[in-house]
């Protein structure tokens, strides 16, 4: 079993042989147009742009190429993972995008992805996609070799931690993760299959999950993030490790296979963030917005507490839930999983870090969507 493989290539360059294989394999592509969303702490929402139909040899499971021309240059299109899809809405113009600039990483495309992967006990786990911001990584992993024989997949224990490769210092993150099950839901929470089907259940009444893509495979997807407000995600180094893999129902674990599969993966330090003066009360409340970090997959809000918090019947800090664009369009369920929380015991400043379950283009981002704790409501502050 191999163990703390190295993910990372600087310079990512398309060797001959990968264009031959694609070549090969190109008329065996297809593509499948879907829309995905989740939900916070559930499913995810997300629109997928492609689903490539998996040739390589190791995983099976990652979108690698699209050849523009058999005869000449062959053209790269950087497709993303299903499980990376599942978990942000995507064009397929905004994954070329993040993966060009270096934010997002495609795991198959590495020359060496065939000495990535980790098998143990007949069961091969392989990095897929990852994306990486100044607060947030999104990482997403292949399993193939396992049959979940119509039970919900489980990893019994799952750690992600995060170093600083200069000064070997330990980060605390915390993480959401989960197995993709294929279930999505739009802008307005209405649940549905990846493939635009209407949701099926079992003659328990229980919602049918779409675990294994057509090749049997799953995928496994983390989003991590950091604790303390001021540390920083980029150009450190993500350990990932698994152990044991079985079933999982109603919170309980069934061991089927013992294993471990471990992984380190140096990140990103592309900075993708915008700083947004806003500094615009959210009305009712002592908050006010001073201002965002915004990046494609994420959002750091900075709040000015006023002396008011101290009679304020809620000192609960108010929710972001997303954004309107400049088009009229609103994401009123972007916000996903992360930590909000005062800087210090004056409650004079405070602070919310969030996920985004799809991707925006930061410069499309007309106003914040955020909803006061102590009312049901959600509140529109337009950025200047």
């Amino acid at each position: 079993m191999k163990k703390d493989n190295n993910l990372w290539n600087a310079d990512v360059e398309l060797p001959e042989i990968v264009l031959e294989k694609a070549n090969d394999a190109f008329a065996k592509i297809q593509r499948e147009e879907t829309s995905t969303m989740t939900n916070i702490n559930s499913y995810k929402k997300t629109n997928r742009s492609r689903t490539l139909r998996k040739f390589t040899a190791v995983a099976a499971c990652a979108g690698l190429l699209v050849v523009g021309s058999v005869a000449s240059a062959a053209a790269i299109r950087h497709i993303w993972g299903r499980g990376m899809q599942g978990t942000l809405q995507s064009t397929d113009e905004q994954q070329q995008k993040l993966t060009d600039q270096g934010i997002a990483q495609v795991i198959p495309e590495q020359t060496d992805y065939s000495d990535l992967a980790v098998t143990s006990n007949g069961v091969t786990v392989a990095p897929d996609t990852v994306i990486t911001d100044d607060k947030f990584i999104y990482m997403s992993f292949c399993i193939s070799g396992y049959d979940t024989e119509g039970k919900d997949p489980s990893f019994e224990f799952i750690n992600v931690s995060v170093k600083d490769p200069s000064s070997n210092a330990s980060m605390d993150l915390s993480s959401n993760s989960c197995f993709y099950d294929g279930i999505v839901s739009d802008e307005n929470g209405n649940l549905e299959y990846d493939d635009g089907s209407a949701l099926e259940s079992d003659e328990n009444d229980t919602l049918i999950s779409h675990y294994t893509d057509e090749n049997g495979n799953l995928e496994y997807v983390i989003t991590a993030f950091v604790q303390d407000q001021n540390d920083s995600i980029l150009g450190k180094t993500a350990q990932v490790d698994f152990t044991n893999l079985g079933t999982s129902e109603k919170a309980d674990y069934t061991n089927v296979i013992d294993g471990n599969w471990n992984f380190t993966i140096p990140l990103s330090s592309v900075s993708s963030d915008k700083t947004i003066t806003v500094d615009k009360a959210v009305e009712g409340t002592p908050f006010t917005v001073k201002d965002i970090k915004i990046s494609p997959v994420s959002m750091e809000l900075n709040y000015a507490v006023s002396e008011e918090i101290h009679s304020y019947t809620n000192t609960t800090l108010p929710g972001f839930m997303g954004v309107v664009l400049k088009d009229g369009t609103r994401y009123p369920y972007l916000a996903d999983c992360g930590i909000d929380g005062y800087t210090d015991d004056t409650l004079t400043n405070a602070y919310e870090l969030r996920s985004f379950d799809r991707v925006i283009d930061v410069d499309d981002v007309a106003a914040l969507l955020i909803m006061p704790a102590d009312r049901d409501e959600i509140l529109e502050i337009a950025l200047p």
